[in-house]
């Protein structure tokens, strides 16, 4: 059985194209992509605060309390592997 997690993420055709992505050939098949799922809320602000949101907006302060994502999917770039 599919966590509810799994089945959020399926539904979402966004995420479904990372799925994809995951599986298409690179060069010389390298792979150099990986995708992390992180729905851990110790991991998440970690995440959060690497990230910078609505620059455009001066006027928003950012995500409340409460507001804040409860899930990422970070792509990640093997920088080991020469392309």
């Amino acid at each position: 059985m599919d966590s509810l997690l799994e089945c959020l993420i399926l539904k979402n055709m966004s995420c479904r194209r990372v799925e994809y992505a995951s599986k298409v050939p690179s060069a010389q098949d390298l792979q150099p992509l990986s995708y992390v799922i992180s729905n851990m809320p110790s991991i998440n602000r970690s995440i959060l605060g690497c990230l910078k949101w609505a620059g455009y907006l001066s006027d928003w302060d950012g995500h409340k309390i409460g507001e804040q994502p409860v899930s990422y999917i970070v792509g990640c770039a093997d920088t080991s592997i020469p392309l």
